[in-house]
């Protein structure tokens, strides 16, 4: 029975309740290391300065020192700064520098050096009098983001590893760095070099193991049920935990009953009837006064994670939000406590304002074009609203901007959940709303749907501009089933349009008459042709172009062009069409139902097509005149920089064959920017593949050396381009990758293992289809001689996982034992070997480094191969 409190309001938790966890592991690994410093990116009240004071409390040795900082003390300047680490080292490590004190008081005022060296000096005096590590934690570094000096102290510490060839003693130096700040934002003059040499230290919940653990140390004798419901509410978080063991641990003192229920009582009064408790009203805060933090929640409520930006899920996990996983797509509330905490009534409770005010925010936004910052401010809040004109308003801007961001489940969901039932002589914005809702069943192809969607506005019988587009619209989602059930309902509607605008008179502009005339007979012209009913489907294309919509009859044409029986002949209707584009300067489309005659991307490439055949002059003018408006741009890296929001923009337009086209056979044509471009489109699209047109996207590029730099991604795409390269056969443009590949990517310095690996198999596999078997054996055993280091365990890659290591090391193996026999004397061991460190590969695979006199039996029984030596 426990009699006494254990669990204390603690600042620092005593070691007898201490849980380690993987950040103290990987703290260890760092500061054994030495390598680089250390840095513990994690939100505050998650236990970082804990591990910093424990990882100076239990890696201390005797001939240590380990000295712990708080940068939240102020510091005048970047002196008074170092001096203050230096003064600390000697207050908390008397043994070992306290002698020093009066010598480093008397050298500061008798040298005139700058602060910086000053600071190194009197580190490289205190390395001077210990044989082992000088470790200096510095906690709450983004205190020093604001000051004006804060550059000097980070150039300072990096400029410590990099000062280590002529310093030796400074590679028994290092630093764990630990703060709410990025890296990368530690430095703030941008022509200084960002810090960027520090090993990230993501600092988690307890996992259940650990959360065991503390129970066990917490020395609370619970019933297992109780223990889990714990928990269930805190998924492990460590200040929760605490604070709520101690609470239960008074109910425990005083011989209480613990159960479930009182689990959830105590927590319900700790955290969710008031916000004033760590770190729930820490968080509250930051979310009250972040409005990209208050939308980035309720996306997570929501779950709509598309639209949470990367550096918005940093700033979650930073903020105590989300765990440190806050990079994979789905994002989840760190705990029930935290989720209930954060309450979506809440979260819409600050979102939302008086009515007229929301409007007013909401058409602001619209009119900017800003429709991610009207579906923010609107979704969630609609439901709270009364059904009436201000409703309809902000339902249908809602509905709209998800319509306009592409949306279309979005705009279903909505207008569905809200569907009204309106008076048709005053549902002027309800059929607007209604129109998209069934614009967007269209585009997911759900043709049944959008017909119904179209036919209720039909049925309202307005016969203004909106009832036509309807009645076009309903005739088009039927063609489609027309399609699949060979039934002909379309035409009877493509047929009533035509008659109806022929014959009555309408509150219609003449333009607008022709305009639904010509759509009307060209989606006649195409169930013809498509039925093999040849006669009618000439007779309604050539009605449609004798209407005067200049910008609808390159695709008419194109359809005349098919309807011919001798295409030669007919090839002038391809040239008349082509000459139109390029005259009228006509732009390419995205399809759109309500436009679908507008020159779109796929009847552009079909006159190319065709055109490259019969007159490869005009081809080459359409060519030329395509990629000067579709192309051009002040800078090819803007548009690489911009949003993947911009991509997806570009990725709609050029993901079909045309630019496959223009880059397979007109490249020549294409000026360095958009060749540049090109690529960058190739990147993001998914449906231009590497064993598709990949070739013919990266050839010009790395033909005119356009790639000044490469990074992983750029890798991972080539060189899975030289892998199909070389299993085609195309071993010359495979030399090209593999140069190039080799210069601006894996032969430069710090490539993972891995990496280097992956990319000696590939030259392997191309030595070996050119026959060239030395080269074969030495990358064989060059693979082997990196899998026999320890750094392999180690070695991550963006784009090569560790499941491809089986597979390159056996490929490696089959390749030298293949080729050993001939070059066997390309593996020489000299005289005086026998006490000389060896690598081998046994038959099973397995790479063994020893003594030359240990591991000769097997080498001459042929047991194992000697790879390197």
């Amino acid at each position: 029975m426990m009699n006494s409190k254990k669990l204390r309001s603690h600042t620092i938790v005593p070691s007898t309740l201490y849980v380690y966890r993987e950040a103290d592991r990987l703290l260890q690994y760092i500061i054994e290391d030495m390598g680089r410093p250390g840095y513990v990116l994690v939100a505050r009240q998650m236990g970082k300065t804990n591990l910093l004071i424990n990882a100076k409390r239990t890696l201390a040795g005797k001939e240590d020192a380990f000295v712990y900082i708080d940068l939240s003390n102020s510091f005048r300047s970047a002196r008074e700064c170092f001096r203050y680490i230096i003064d600390t080292a000697i207050e908390t490590n008397p043994d070992n520098f306290s002698f020093l004190y009066n010598e480093i008081v008397k050298s500061r005022s008798d040298n005139d050096l700058v602060d910086h060296l000053e600071h190194l000096f009197e580190l490289r005096k205190l390395l001077g009098v210990i044989r082992g590590k000088l470790v200096i934690i510095l906690d709450e570094v983004d205190a020093l983001s604001k000051i004006t000096f804060s550059d000097t102290i980070f150039k300072h510490i990096r400029s410590v590893y990099f000062s280590r060839t002529n310093y030796p003693q400074l590679e028994r130096l290092t630093y764990i760095l630990s703060g709410v700040a990025e890296p990368s934002s530690l430095i703030k003059d941008p022509r200084i070099s960002p810090f960027n040499i520090g090993q990230n230290i993501l600092l988690g919940d307890f996992s259940l193991d650990e959360y065991n653990s503390f129970i066990q140390k917490s020395g609370l004798e619970l019933d297992a049920k109780v223990i889990d419901r714990i928990y269930y509410w805190t998924n492990g978080n460590p200040r929760m935990t605490y604070d709520i063991c101690s609470a239960i641990e008074d109910f425990v003192i005083t011989n209480s009953i613990v159960d479930i229920e009182l689990i959830d009582e105590v927590i319900s009064n700790m955290y969710l009837s008031s916000s004033d408790q760590a770190p729930i009203d820490h968080i509250r805060g930051l979310i009250e006064n972040d409005s990209e933090m208050l939308d980035a929640v309720i996306s997570i409520k929501e779950q709509d994670f598309i639209s949470i930006k990367k550096s918005t899920r940093r700033k979650l996990y930073l903020s105590g939000v989300v765990g440190p996983d806050f990079e994979k797509e789905v994002l989840e509330i760190k705990n029930r406590v935290l989720d209930n905490a954060l309450s979506i009534e809440w979260l819409y409770e600050l979102r939302s304002d008086e009515n007229g005010q929301l409007v007013e925010a909401v058409n602001a936004a619209f009119l900017e074009g800003n429709y991610g910052k009207v579906i923010s401010i609107v979704d969630g809040v609609i439901d709270q609203l009364p059904v009436d004109s201000t409703f309809l308003t902000i339902q249908h801007l809602l509905i709209t901007a998800c319509y306009n961001t592409g949306d279309f489940l979005g705009v279903i969901k909505i207008y569905e959940k809200n569907e009204v039932i309106i008076d048709p002589a005053k549902a002027d914005i309800d059929i607007k709303s209604i129109y998209l809702y069934g614009l967007s069943w269209y585009y997911i192809k759900e043709f049944a749907k959008a017909a119904n969607a179209f036919d209720k506005i039909v049925s309202y019988n307005r016969r203004d501009l909106t009832h036509y587009r309807s009645m076009l619209n309903m005739g088009s989602s039927l063609l489609n089933i027309d399609y699949a059930n060979g039934s002909a309902d379309s035409v009877i509607v493509f047929n009533n349009i035509v008659s109806e605008l022929s014959q009555m008179q309408l509150k219609l502009k003449t333009d607008e008459v022709q305009e639904l005339k010509n759509i009307a007979y060209y989606n006649l012209g195409k169930y013809y042709y498509d039925n093999n009913m040849l006669d009618l489907s000439k007779l309604n294309f050539e009605a449609a172009l004798k209407l005067p919509f200049i910008a609808y009859r390159p695709i008419i044409l194109y359809h005349l062009y098919l309807l011919g029986s001798d295409k030669a002949a007919s090839v002038d209707n391809l040239r008349v069409a082509a000459n139109i584009i390029i005259d009228n300067q006509l732009k390419p489309q995205e399809y759109n139902i309500e436009k679908p005659m507008s020159v779109g991307y796929e009847v552009i490439y079909k006159i190319l097509v065709e055109l490259n055949n019969y007159d490869i002059v005009l081809c080459e003018s359409l060519v030329k005149y395509i990629v000067s408006i579709d192309m051009s741009m002040i800078s090819v890296y803007e548009q690489m920089n911009n949003s993947d929001d911009k991509f997806d923009t570009i990725n709609t337009r050029f993901r079909d064959n045309l630019y496959s086209f223009i880059f397979e056979h007109k490249h020549s044509l294409l000026s360095d920017d958009q060749i540049l471009f090109g690529y960058y489109v190739y990147k993001k699209s998914k449906l231009i593949t590497v064993s598709g047109s990949g070739k013919f996207f990266i050839e010009p590029l790395l033909k005119k050396d356009l790639l000044k730099q490469m990074d992983a991604q750029d890798a991972n795409y080539m060189s899975m381009l030289l892998r199909e390269s070389i299993i085609r056969g195309d071993l010359s443009f495979a030399e090209v990758l593999l140069t190039t590949l080799r210069k601006k990517y894996f032969d430069l310095a710090d490539r993972p293992a891995l990496e280097i690996m992956l990319i000696d198999y590939y030259e392997m596999q191309l030595m070996r289809n050119q026959s060239k078997f030395l080269s074969v054996f030495r990358r064989a055993r060059n693979i082997l001689n990196l899998y026999s280091k320890n750094e392999i365990e180690s070695s991550a890659s963006s784009f090569v996982g560790n499941e491809a290591l089986v597979f390159l090391k056996e490929s490696a193996i089959e390749s030298y034992q293949q080729f050993l026999p001939l070059f066997e004397n390309k593996v020489v061991i000299p005289k005086s070997f026998k006490n000389k460190n060896i690598t081998v590969v046994y038959n099973n695979g397995d790479v063994v480094v020893g003594k030359y006199k240990k591991l000769e039996s097997d080498i001459k029984n042929e047991k194992c191969w000697i790879i390197s030596e």
